[in-house]
């Protein structure tokens, strides 16, 4: 009684009493209540010269079982004093998944040109464009514009094509992974604190980048590789920011349930139903993830492999046609 003990979950138990169970012919706990967070708080971190309001994102977040939070904890505290330095000195480059969404392209080249131009930032715009017949992978675009960018750029940011930067989004370069807005204004106004994932917009030097091996190529239509990226950060010891300043324009688009292998909108049950099959896949893959089942160093970036089709230079931009 008053011991702890530890379910197949790894998650940490309270023991209220141990009996004889009678219908197993075993002894049996009973158990009161989930320890793992009260045992292990997050990090209190320290911040200096911290002018745009960056804080750690919060472990809060994710789920993990009380083995892998031991393990992020030891990490994180071997870097609790966070020293943030912001500068124009260094090359962005953004890097934008795209399949079928040229109203949003059409919209978004104008205003995040508009945006980097105000901040003084020099900066290339890669459009990374699915071609072929395969659901659609963000995180596999995302690596493919990396590793295009790889000998020409500082750091990196990892955009969403649907959303539009307002003035308090800062795009200069730190020494951290820093996700770059914590609020959004839906398409119908409403104006909404976003607490889920560690997609959208995301800046990312390029030394932490290839270190954490980029992203996973095994995430197949949309749902958790944002979540599997954050995981890579923490795994190696990295701290991911966010800005509390932040505010980006939302613009209108189909569910990502609702959309076939080429990236029209459909209401085809059949691909709807194939959509949260993949999406399920995901899921599990994350959870594998969390329990560290499979390294992140076996799955990234430097396993990517990709064929280029097509490239077409634009003024502000370019689009690179692949097939993945």
């Amino acid at each position: 009684k008053n011991k702890t003990i530890q379910n197949e979950n790894g998650d940490i138990l309270l023991i209220e009493k141990v009996y004889w169970d009678s219908d197993t012919s075993k002894y049996a706990v009973a158990v009161v209540t989930e320890l793992s967070d009260i045992v292990y708080k997050d990090v209190n971190f320290r911040y200096i010269q911290n002018d745009s309001l960056l804080r750690a994102i919060s472990l809060n977040r994710i789920k993990v079982n009380f083995i892998v939070k031991k393990k992020i904890i030891a990490l994180r505290k071997k870097s609790r004093i966070i020293e943030i330095q912001k500068t124009h000195s260094k090359k962005l480059g953004i890097i934008v998944p795209f399949r079928n969404r040229n109203e949003h392209l059409k919209k978004f080249i104008p205003a995040i040109t508009e945006h980097l131009n105000n901040q003084e930032i020099n900066f290339r715009i890669l459009i990374i464009n699915q071609v072929d017949e395969k659901p659609f992978n963000r995180a596999k675009l995302l690596n493919v514009g990396a590793k295009l960018l790889e000998d020409e750029v500082d750091y990196f940011a990892f955009h969403d094509v649907d959303l539009l930067p307002l003035k308090s989004v800062d795009y200069r370069y730190s020494d951290f992974t820093v996700r770059n807005f914590l609020f959004l204004i839906e398409p119908d106004g409403k104006y909404k604190e976003s607490h889920s994932g560690f997609g959208g917009s995301t800046l990312v030097p390029k030394n932490i980048f290839f270190e954490i091996n980029g992203f996973s190529n095994n995430y197949w239509q949309w749902g958790s590789e944002d979540d599997d990226f954050f995981m890579r950060h923490l795994f190696k010891g990295f701290v991911p920011l966010e800005d509390i300043q932040g505010v980006f324009q939302a613009l209108p688009h189909q569910s990502s349930l609702k959309r076939n292998a080429s990236g029209q909108e459909s209401n085809n049950s059949k691909v709807i139903k194939n959509n949260y099959r993949l999406k399920k896949i995901n899921q599990k893959r994350l959870s594998r993830m969390k329990r560290m089942i499979y390294s992140q160093n076996e799955d990234g970036i430097q396993q990517l492999d990709f064929k280029i089709v097509k490239r077409t230079h634009f003024q502000n931009y370019e689009i690179i046609d692949v097939e993945l």
